[in-house]
């Protein structure tokens, strides 16, 4: 069940577009300006302690829930569709390709057609995602992101996805379902996909933002949604790859070398999608998996030569944690990254059609 109390603001500590990062008392809090609006020092405000209560590691700090300084709030929306539909904070986010979301279309379009005109490549961890945008961009793409519901559901809580947009890693973002937040907002992943290859993505990025939920259920995680994506996206054109989740570093031994959770992705594909790895080792523990029983997948290991990672994350001034370790010290993540990068590079407008790839 949830905590709340009343607290003062007593410190500003910084501030973005529908964000902000305060000290409520003594204790860290941000607030979601675009649900609450914006506070100041000495407002007193209802926030939700949950999480922090609980020693939970994604947000790891309050949330702002109603400034009482405020009788009455009505910030403007910016179309019907709602976002976090039927709790006490729906808003009117609206969506994309209706003549009133945001980055609403200007002309007539053809969803599907958007959506198979990019590759889509489907990223569990948030911080991978972050990492292959950026390796992605690093060789001239113009990369979108599209945060489905799996994690955080505000957008703007990502401090490193607010990093990769100012450094211009990420070109144009998008939120799907009730996650909110996203330069573009959509009803569907197809339709994210499409409204970012409508802002001028050459190749799309789709995963979780902070807060991935994992269990040792190999059926109980929520990077599971990207089955269905991946596989929906491959049924309209799109060509399509999926990012493994695969660590030298990990201690957990459902997650040391390839995590049980790309393991059951892998299982659970339906469709035929690319699955990018940097040697033949690799390769071979992939095709193990998808010729295992029960396995109907039709996604084979593409073997490709890494781009490097850490380079690309360097030019655009990313230093990346991930699950509380440096990104840059986990080898086998950093290539498996760097050849998923290597084979959306391969799918760009320059090189498309010259290269093999399903």
């Amino acid at each position: 069940m949830p905590a709340f109390r009343t607290g003062v603001v007593t410190e500003l500590l910084s501030r973005r577009s529908g964000f902000q990062r305060v000290v409520v008392d003594d204790r860290p809090a941000y607030v979601l300006t675009d649900l609450v609006g914006q506070v100041g020092i000495g407002d007193r405000v209802v926030v939700n302690t949950t999480a922090l209560d609980r020693r939970l590691g994604t947000g790891g700090s309050d949330v702002v829930h109603w400034n009482l300084s405020n009788d009455t709030l009505d910030l403007p929306g910016r179309g019907h569709v709602m976002a976090a539909r039927y709790t006490s904070v729906q808003h009117d986010a609206g969506t994309w390709d209706t003549d009133e979301g945001p980055g609403a279309a200007t002309a007539p379009h053809d969803t599907a057609a958007l959506a198979a005109s990019v590759p889509t490549i489907g990223c569990m961890l948030h911080s991978h995602a972050m990492a292959l945008c950026a390796a992605l961009s690093a060789q001239g793409l113009s990369v979108g992101y599209v945060m489905n519901e799996a994690g955080a559901l505000a957008l703007a809580l990502s401090d490193l996805l607010a990093a990769s947009v100012e450094a211009g890693s990420v070109m144009v973002t998008a939120s799907v379902g009730q996650a909110f937040g996203g330069e573009i907002e959509a009803v569907t992943v197809p339709s994210a996909v499409a409204g970012c290859a409508h802002s001028g993505a050459e190749i799309v990025v789709v995963g979780a933002g902070p807060g991935h939920v994992g269990t040792g259920d190999p059926l109980a995680f929520s990077g599971l949604s990207l089955a269905g994506d991946l596989d929906l996206l491959s049924l309209v054109g799109s060509p399509t790859a999926l990012a493994l989740r695969w660590s030298s570093r990990d201690q957990r031994e459902r997650h040391k070398g390839i995590s049980h959770h790309s393991v059951t992705l892998l299982e659970v594909l339906a469709r035929s999608h690319a699955v990018p790895v940097p040697d033949a080792e690799m390769a071979s523990a992939v095709a193990d998996v998808l010729s295992g029983a029960g396995s109907d997948s039709q996604s084979r290991p593409v073997v490709i030569d890494p781009v490097d990672v850490v380079d690309a994350c360097g030019r655009f001034g990313l230093d990346i944690d991930t699950m509380g370790r440096s990104l840059a010290d986990d080898a086998a993540a950093l290539k498996v990254i760097g050849s998923t990068a290597a084979w959306g590079i391969g799918l760009s407008p320059d090189s498309r059609g010259s290269t093999g790839t399903l």
